[in-house]
């Protein structure tokens, strides 16, 4: 089980930008609720870490696409 949800935070990390807004929402929701039920601080660990880098990567993704509609005018 531990092995399978590491798998699976990689894999929401590395396929981030791909996806579109209402799936980052439930990935990011998927990793809040991994750090509250898995059993294993070190998942709860990494789930916490790719939960702050995808957020941090989503507002900066929201902040370009800002800056590019006003620069479009």
């Amino acid at each position: 089980m531990a092995k399978m949800s590491l798998m699976g935070i990689q894999h929401i990390n590395q396929t981030f930008d791909d996806w579109r807004d209402e799936t980052i929402n439930e990935c990011l929701n998927s990793l809040l609720k991994l750090m509250v039920v898995s059993e294993y601080d070190f998942i709860r660990e990494e789930a916490l870490s790719t939960y702050k880098d995808m957020l941090e990567k989503y507002q900066n993704r929201l902040a370009n696409q800002a800056i590019e509609d006003i620069l479009r005018g």
